[in-house]
């Protein structure tokens, strides 16, 4: 049973991995497609809006697709499609093809993680959540920073088109999803213990469920933040590379470089969270949101003054190896005292911002029973995807406006909002997290 449960992993991760490099390619590729085809910050993300867009319009469809037929077969078909969409994507040679295949991708390619979501929560004991949930995070935002490296050296170093890069990800992506196809459906002992799991996974969205759940206001404040957060505090992943690029005149690769440098931060906040989370669990209180709480109110000063110094780099790094302009940006970063505080305030920054990601599913995970997890992380989902929807065109016209450096600034001033609100709300989480477990003892 344990060989085949992980090769389950193996392969949704693997997925998973190689779905969050698609977006990240898009973003990456940003100041190449810029000058290829001549285009505006607002046209450059309206993009990755069109991709958010169909997300939303198609999830609907996988859902109803999820519960009614194979997992298995529904699973490997959107997955298939955003495969292919990636592939298409790298024959595109103007403004409206970029679109178009963006939306082919996006109509197929959230279906994944909430699926795997949903799946976790069943197998995840609760003094174990925040571990596994970390992971999972740690994998996505893993597949992110490897869509970036590769964009950059592909486009940046090694010289070749903007475009390569998603015909090089389609390919693998192809084959990782017809080698989990034949795990899927032509190993017996595979389905025979491990379609359980599929099967509790059920409807992600239930209408009926959502308007139940909602009584909970644990859930309805969760998704009153989760509506107004996140189109702002998208900007951080979707724009930073272009402020590198912009405001400190950094090359595309060593945006890349500063960009990865700084998930690294965001990865350690969550797997510290993750621990954090865990260690503080207890029947008895819910002392444990302190932990956000003072994460994102240590977040906001250090990302303001951070995003705010001001530097360019005169010269681009010699060498033509990544290690070498790696190693020259570090040289030029510790050997600039202003700089070096401005990207060690960042980093930080982002370690402590990076708690809000295991919080919001542990909360989902401690507040609601097994039938209103599923419906409210399909809600949660959705607006997610909405909000990186407007993300990128609001980016957009506040970059072209005014200038990327307001962009990044909206993000720190913008936490206040959800810091007071998370204070505000406490004693209301504590309240809904009692009852559960009144529920199960009894």
């Amino acid at each position: 049973m344990k060989i085949y449960k992980k090769l389950l992993y193996i392969s949704l991760f693997g997925l998973i991995f190689l779905r969050f490099s698609i977006s990240y390619l898009i973003i990456t590729s940003f100041p190449k497609m810029e000058n290829v085809f001549n285009l505006n910050n607002f046209q450059l993300g309206t993009i990755i809006s069109v991709y958010f867009l169909m997300s939303v319009i198609f999830l609907f469809i996988w859902i109803y697709l999820f519960g009614k037929y194979s997992k298995f077969k529904i699973f490997l078909l959107s997955s298939f499609l955003w495969v292919l969409g990636s592939i298409l994507f790298s024959f595109s040679q103007n403004y409206v093809h970029l679109l178009i295949f963006s939306a082919i991708i996006g109509c197929s390619i959230e279906a994944s993680a909430i699926f795997v979501l949903l799946m976790l929560f069943q197998i995840s004991p609760n003094q174990k959540q925040g571990k596994v949930l970390a992971l999972f995070m740690i994998i996505q935002g893993a597949g992110g920073i490897f869509g970036v490296f590769l964009t950059a050296t592909f486009e940046d170093l090694l010289g070749f088109s903007w475009n390569f890069v998603f015909l090089f990800i389609g390919i693998i992506s192809l084959i990782w999803v017809i080698m989990s196809g034949v795990l899927f459906l032509k190993t017996e002992k595979f389905n025979i213990l491990i379609e359980p799991y599929f099967e509790k996974g059920g409807y992600i969205l239930n209408f009926k469920l959502f308007r139940e759940s909602l009584q909970r206001k644990t859930n309805l404040n969760l998704i009153i933040i989760i509506f107004y957060s996140t189109p702002f505090i998208f900007f951080l992943n979707l724009w930073i590379q272009k402020y590198f690029h912009d405001y400190h005149s950094l090359t595309q690769m060593e945006a890349a470089i500063s960009y990865i440098f700084l998930s690294g931060g965001e990865f350690l906040g969550i797997i510290f969270g993750g621990f954090l989370f865990d260690k503080y669990y207890s029947r008895d209180n819910y002392n444990k949101i302190f932990i956000i709480i003072f994460g994102i109110f240590l977040s906001i000063p250090l990302l303001f003054i951070g995003f705010l110094i001001f530097w360019k780099k005169p010269f681009e790094s010699s060498g033509v190896g990544l290690i070498d302009i790696a190693l020259n940006l570090f040289h030029y970063t510790f050997t600039n005292p202003l700089i070096f505080v401005s990207y060690i305030m960042l980093f930080i920054g982002f370690v402590c911002f990076g708690l809000i990601y295991p919080f919001f599913l542990i909360l989902i995970n401690d507040c609601n029973n097994d039938n209103e997890k599923g419906t409210i992380l399909g809600i949660k989902n959705l607006i997610e995807i909405m909000g990186q929807a407007l993300s990128p065109i609001i980016g957009g016209l506040i970059a072209d406006n005014f200038s990327i450096l307001i962009v990044m600034l909206f993000v720190p001033l913008f936490l206040i909002i959800p810091l007071i609100h998370l204070i505000l709300m406490r004693k209301v989480i504590e309240a809904d997290f009692f009852s559960i477990n009144k529920d199960l003892a009894e």
